[in-house]
């Protein structure tokens, strides 16, 4: 027969471990309501976008489409899929006002806007919006990604080079480290002894 204190303990872990496995299907309820909340949230805000864009008159109204309704919302991956869509719009103030969105706050840290961004640099005709772009991902990308700009840094245009130096600089870390150690001269290997010529050396008898 098992003594009462062994099974009062094997009683209290079988309740600790219930407990447990309670709260984990919780949490994975509650985390999959709020995604639920949140897709509904984008899928609004598009539909409005749209419906909105729809009425446009000009480049302008579909540029404040942009604006009041997807640069309103949280980030998400449908909005993100939209604006990105936009990078590709043949007018010029569409492009920039999609351009804006993404490079907002709300996207801080989103990798895959970043990539969006900085790959939407080398698609864009004019440089004012090469700049943009790269600006924009500055304000969005995480450090990690500072290598993508190195492209950039050696640009003929100097506006750009320049902007794309100032993203580097721009980040939390506050240094170049990526940078740096990407275009660091390989070390010099060390000054090796002179090796004595096999002529110059003569035999001494004692």
């Amino acid at each position: 027969m098992r003594p009462v204190s062994v099974l009062l303990l094997s009683a209290v872990f079988s309740v600790g471990s219930l407990w447990a496995q309670e709260v984990a299907k919780a949490e994975a309820e509650r985390k999959k309501q709020e995604d639920k909340q949140q897709e509904e949230a984008a899928k609004k805000a598009i539909a409005d976008y749209k419906a909105e864009r729809a009425k446009a008159k000009n480049p302008g109204d579909i540029a404040a489409a942009i604006d009041n309704n997807l640069g309103e919302a949280e980030a998400h991956p449908l909005i993100r899929g939209i604006l990105a869509g936009l990078l590709a719009d043949p007018n010029v103030d569409v492009r920039g006002a999609a351009i804006d969105v993404m490079g907002s706050k709300k996207w801080k840290g989103d990798k895959e806007c970043a990539k969006i961004l900085i790959g939407a640099a080398a698609n864009q005709k004019d440089s004012d919006t090469k700049v943009k772009c790269i600006r924009r991902f500055g304000n969005v990308a995480p450090y990690s990604l500072s290598l993508s700009l190195k492209m950039w840094m050696r640009n003929e245009n100097n506006d750009i080079a320049a902007e794309a130096i100032d993203s580097v600089k721009e980040k939390d870390s506050g240094d170049t480290k990526p940078w740096k150690e990407a275009n660091m001269a390989p070390a010099m290997p060390p000054n090796e002894a002179p090796i004595e010529n096999a002529s110059s050396l003569t035999l001494r008898v004692l």
